[in-house]
């Protein structure tokens, strides 16, 4: 799904930097950050793959039939169109920052899920320009522009999160209390990642300024704006429900357990970052080779076999070092605080494994134009965690290593759906266009006595 392994190392840079953001703000601050960290991580997955990957796909069909200027006017709608939906959902994010608060672990978290109305301003937005880039063949300024987001959105996060928290211990001398600390240094923490996705939404408007002769052509006025604006949200679609889904998984009972065990869940959110970290660094390479798979169905399978079986032995590797280091990291890294179990460091790794397969076939799905197979396995994914998160509490009383077990089941699941699609689309032996083009053998040449 993405332009290059670039942009993948750089999302895995990101839940790095937002590691090191969660031991700035200690405890009681990562309990209020677990939940708006891990959706902001679903908001830049969605803006730096998902809506790419359609507004790409319609901008670049127009461009090889040559309509250069409904090209243009397609991205303007689709450009107009995420401004609002960003909008939207950051007027929805500001104003029932109260509501969703009370249903996920207490009312003191409010400013911060305010707080993520900022990066959800920004993230559709993004994700059009970038589409629109990658669809003129342009890719430099979108992953630049995710580097951009990744590196000044953790820089901004810190700064943030350390002015927030010597804010709040103004506020303990007079209210004698450590409950300001801790929220404002979540919510300044949340606002320095909004402020990078407003760095990487400015400088995406610039590149398109600069290069505005290069990227824009007058005319295609065939269609209204109602009908390419349906288009590109067919397009985009298949792709906001997959990454959604896959957060989903992650979040699935989080809201539940925030409630009861707040410090159980933030543990939780740290090992989820750790998780996308190491899976981003091992899948990055196969993602890249696995989103430009070439239509002869022969090339196809050895293309995608070697993607899978490399990503898979650094799969292993890398949930391997995470099994056996996270225990003792996470205990230097965040020091007072419960070291996870070593049943739900086994299933980070076992995730690790499962999620940047997940990658591959997800990015394979959709270079072939599968999106919505992609989307179902998604789905499916996503129902086996929530059934999971329900029925495993009388299976196992610890609440970490049930929500662990859940949540990696998901990836599971979606990787053998998508597998299995995959195989049948690869299987079979050479396509017909193979056959087709062996070279046939010269007749009417007299033969040598």
């Amino acid at each position: 799904m993405g332009p290059a392994p670039l942009a993948v190392w750089a999302a895995g840079a990101g839940a790095v930097l937002q590691l090191v953001v969660l031991r700035q703000i200690g405890q009681g601050g990562d309990v209020l950050f677990a939940s708006p960290g891990l959706v902001y991580g679903v908001l830049f997955l969605a803006a730096a793959f998902a809506v790419p990957n359609g507004v790409a796909g319609a901008v670049r069909a127009r461009m090889k039939k040559g309509k250069t200027g409904e090209a243009s006017r397609l991205f303007s709608v689709s450009l107009i169109l995420a401004l609002a939906v960003g909008a939207i959902l950051a007027a929805l994010l500001f104003f029932g920052g109260g509501w969703i608060a009370g249903r996920a672990g207490g009312r003191e978290s409010a400013a911060v899920w305010r707080a993520l109305a900022l990066a959800a301003l920004f993230a559709a937005g993004s994700g059009a320009v970038r589409g629109y880039f990658y669809g003129m063949g342009v890719s430099a300024p979108g992953v630049i522009s995710i580097l951009l987001e990744a590196a000044g959105g953790g820089a901004a996060a810190l700064w943030l999160a350390a002015a927030g928290q010597a804010q709040g211990e103004r506020s303990a001398l007079v209210y004698g209390t450590d409950l300001y600390r801790n929220v404002f240094g979540a919510e300044g923490a949340v606002l320095g990642l909004g402020a990078g996705a407003a760095l990487s939404f400015g400088f995406l408007l610039l590149a398109l300024m600069v290069c505005r002769r290069e990227m824009f052509s007058p005319g295609g006025r065939k269609k209204s704006p109602a009908a390419l604006g349906l288009e590109i949200s067919a397009a985009a679609l298949p792709g906001i429900v997959t990454v959604l889904a896959f957060g989903g998984c992650f979040l699935s009972g989080a809201f539940r357990l925030a409630g009861e065990d707040g410090a159980a869940w933030a543990g939780i959110g740290r090992s989820r970052l750790a998780v996308w970290a190491v899976s981003s660094a091992v899948c990055a390479l196969g993602v890249g080779r696995a989103s430009y798979l070439p239509r002869a169905r022969r090339s196809m399978r050895t293309c995608l076999t070697s993607a899978a079986v490399r990503t898979a032995a650094a799969g292993a590797v890398g949930g391997l070092v995470l099994a056996l280091a996270w225990r003792p990291l996470s205990a230097f890294l965040f020091p007072g605080t419960e070291a996870p179990s070593l049943g739900a460091a086994v299933l980070n790794g076992v995730t690790v494994l499962f999620l940047s397969l997940a990658a591959v076939t997800a990015a394979a799905l959709f270079s072939l134009g599968k999106r919505w197979v992609a989307a179902a396995a998604a789905l499916v994914a996503l129902a086996v965690s929530l059934v999971l998160s329900r029925l495993l509490p009388a299976a196992l009383p610890d609440s970490v290593l049930r929500l662990t077990a859940a949540q990696a089941a998901g990836p599971a699941c979606f990787c053998l759906l998508t597998g299995a699609a995959l195989a049948l689309m690869a299987g079979g032996g050479g396509s017909r266009t193979e056959k087709n083009s062996r070279p046939e053998p010269v007749r009417g040449r007299s033969r040598r006595r």
